[in-house]
This record gives structure tokens, C-alpha cells and sequence, in this order.
């Protein structure tokens, strides 16, 4: 957004570990990724708007694409109709999907393979995890793989190099989980 990514390394490159968006010369308000999508949108900014609109998914939860942000002068930052139309389906869409098969937390849910040298140990951990989540999995879709992951290390390989995978094709179909055009027919018509 703050750079307009179309990749996902472009992506990353905007995000830290904490996933806050680094700038130099813009101050992080509460609103400031509604006012992002706000002006990408009324410019037409196209490009722009997948990663806004995931940003705001990844950051605030359905009563907030209706009832706003509160801010500290008193008043309250809104997103426009299609915006939250568009967050609230973007995010069932993305939630649906991320934990499928090929896509970032589909590895969860696949059993042990034949290369797993603590079948145990590594059903043990998927099971926590599946615990810890239940039927609430968080939006995870495009966060960076984590350090350690308590699976063996052929699991955790094969864990890692799934979520890798998966996280680009969620980024591939981004746009679409918006109701948007593909990557390559978004425009930026000023």
C-alpha cells in the first residue's frame, strides 16, 4: 500500500515482524489504512486495493468495517458501503481458504508423511495447534513463517515450504477474494 505492492516480496518488504507497515514520513494513525483505501479507491488507484483491504481485514474485525473507529478528537473514521462489503467477503473468503489444501495453514491439517521421523510427536503438535484455533482460526493467510514449529525437522521443512507456498497463492488471488480484477488487469487510472 504505502509503496503499492503487486508482489508479495513487495509485500514483505513494507511489513515488520510486528506487522506494522514501515514509513518515514507518514505518522500511523488509527485510520490511516481506511484513509489509504479511501484515496486508492476514489483515484482510482487500483492496484493498491488489494493489499489495502487486506491490510484492514488483517488489522480490525467485522464491527469496525460497520460501526468505525473511534479517534481521539471525538469523531469516528467509517469505511464507505462497497469497503465493507468488500472486507466482510474478502475476509470469509480468505478464511475459508487458508487453511486448504495448498494454501498457508493447509499443512496443519495434513497427517504425518511418510518421511516423519516422530509421527508422535509431530500429530501431537498438529493437534495443539488445531486445539488452540478450534473452529476460530485467525487470519494467517499471508503472515510470515514463524522460527520454530515444534515438528521434526522433515515436518517442519515440509511445513514451512508449504506455508511459503501457500502465502503466494493467496497473494496471487487476492484481488479476487475482493471482487477485484486480476493482478495483471488492475490499473491505475488517475
Amino acid at each position: 500500500m504505502f509503496g503499492n505492492p503487486m508482489t508479495l516480496e513487495g509485500y514483505d518488504a513494507l511489513i515488520t515482524a510486528d506487522n506494522r507497515y514501515q514509513t518515514t514520513r507518514i505518522l500511523s494513525q488509527p485510520d490511516l489504512l481506511y484513509d489509504m483505501l479511501t484515496l486508492a479507491r476514489e483515484n482510482n488507484i487500483q492496484s493498491a486495493l488489494p493489499c489495502a483491504y487486506y491490510r484492514i481485514i488483517y488489522q480490525y474485525d467485522q464491527r469496525e468495517f460497520f460501526e468505525g473507529i473511534d479517534l481521539e478528537d471525538g469523531t469516528r473514521a467509517s469505511l464507505a458501503p462497497v469497503d465493507q462489503i468488500r472486507c466482510v467477503l474478502g475476509r470469509e473468503a480468505i478464511l475459508k481458504v487458508q487453511s486448504q489444501s495448498g494454501y498457508t495453514f493447509g499443512c496443519i491439517y495434513s497427517g504425518s508423511e511418510d518421511d516423519c521421523t516422530d509421527p508422535t510427536k509431530c500429530t501431537r503438535r498438529r493437534v495443539r495447534i488445531l486445539r488452540r484455533y478450534g473452529e476460530t482460526l485467525p487470519l494467517f493467510a499471508l503472515e510470515l513463517v514463524s522460527g520454530a514449529t515444534s515438528f521434526c525437522l522433515s515436518c517442519d521443512h515440509r511445513y514451512k515450504e508449504s506455508w511459503t507456498t501457500g502465502r503466494k497463492k493467496v497473494w496471487e488471488e487476492l484481488p479476487k477474494f475482493f471482487d477485484l480484477l486480476p493482478w495483471d488487469q488492475l490499473t491505475n487510472d488517475l
